[in-house]
């Protein structure tokens, strides 16, 4: 009977081993954490390919604005080269005016000739100006000179152009390094996660002593990358 007996008691759970509502509870644990960690990484997936796609503008903004000063720069060049042409006929045709008054008294004749050849200078004068791209030269200073500050004519150009001062590249590239950092950031959320699941995975197979060490770790990692998650995942 004794060793019936024996045979027929129930065998009491080992306190080693961990109970079935421990182990529940903490499988229901590494099954949140896992879900909240995928989360997280998708999440940071989605930055990232949105810091890169910034980087990629930013880049495409820079090259459209060095276009654009390089086109500028190139009609400036054509207007300095037109304006020596120019300017020689504006100053031929002032200086035949000037020679017509002084002999107009002596020898109207000869004045008339001069008259005709300096309306003949300011006509081709009149017919280069429609070929200016960046200003209209006017008809100069009256001791023949002509002003055409480069630097000044190129800010403005720039100033005015609608193409030039929509493209922002230094913010694009200031946006692409901080959503950068929150992919980061995003990136420890997901550190944080596996090291909650390692010891959560540790509390199922450790002795009843320190199991509940391991569990109570895993809780408080969990909960300081959701906190962190909730703080920088870049939900705004």
């Amino acid at each position: 009977m004794d060793d019936e007996d024996r045979q027929g008691a129930p065998t009491t759970p080992s306190g080693d081993a961990p109970s079935g509502s421990f182990r529940t509870i903490v499988a229901v644990l590494i099954a949140v954490v896992s879900a909240l960690g995928a989360a997280a990484a998708w999440r940071a997936s989605v930055i990232s390919i949105r810091a890169s796609d910034l980087t990629e503008d930013g880049l495409l903004e820079l090259v459209q604005k060095e276009q654009i000063r390089a086109q500028l720069d190139s009609q400036i060049d054509q207007d300095l080269r037109l304006l020596a042409q120019y300017q020689r006929h504006v100053n031929a045709w002032r200086l035949l005016r000037e020679d017509a008054k002084q002999v107009r008294g002596d020898e109207p004749q000869l004045a008339e000739t001069l008259e005709a050849q300096a309306r003949t200078e300011i006509g081709q004068a009149r017919a280069l100006a429609p070929f200016f791209r960046t200003s209209s030269p006017g008809l100069g200073e009256a001791d023949g000179t002509f002003e055409f500050d480069r630097d000044f004519v190129r800010r403005q150009l720039l100033e005015f152009q609608p193409e030039f001062t929509d493209l922002r590249p230094d913010a694009t590239f200031r946006e692409s390094r901080e959503t950068f950092e929150i992919t980061v950031d995003l990136v420890l959320v997901v550190a944080l996660f596996i090291a909650s699941l390692f010891f959560l995975t540790l509390a199922q197979f450790t002795s009843e002593r320190i199991r509940g060490l391991f569990a109570g770790a895993g809780v408080l990692v969990a909960a300081a990358a959701v906190a962190l998650f909730l703080v920088v995942g870049g939900f705004g």
